[in-house]
């Protein structure tokens, strides 16, 4: 039973597309882009723009299972994929973090210090 350690794998890059989601999403709301958060917000303060930010943590979650595939599937483990893999787990878990003491921290306990 040999491992086999490679450089790269081609679902490194596909993982990676899978964050773009989430960047166009933040870009759109820190930037105030004016067309897209109309639309976001057309029915109240949050109609679109909290479901849209859990499908887009989703698909970070998603990218990071893809780029673990090879080394899950097989003896073979591209440094690169397990690298692309770590920081997508570490951001999910990281903004998965910061939206949920949103959430719950102004939304539900309505705290002081949200603004």
């Amino acid at each position: 039973m040999a491992v086999k350690v490679t450089i790269v794998d081609w679902r490194a890059a596909g993982a990676l597309a899978f964050a773009l989601p989430y960047l166009a999403y933040r870009t759109v709301v820190t930037e105030q882009v004016q067309p897209a958060l109309t639309m976001l917000r057309a029915g109240g303060d949050w109609s679109a723009e909290v479901p849209l930010l859990f499908v887009t943590l989703g698909l970070l979650l998603a990218g990071a299972a893809l780029a673990l595939e090879p080394a899950i599937g097989s003896k073979r483990y591209p440094v690169l994929n397990l690298l692309v893999a770590g920081g997508l787990l570490v951001g999910f878990v990281y903004l998965g973090f910061l939206t949920g003491q949103d959430q719950l921290g102004c939304s539900v306990l309505s705290l002081t210090w949200c603004g």
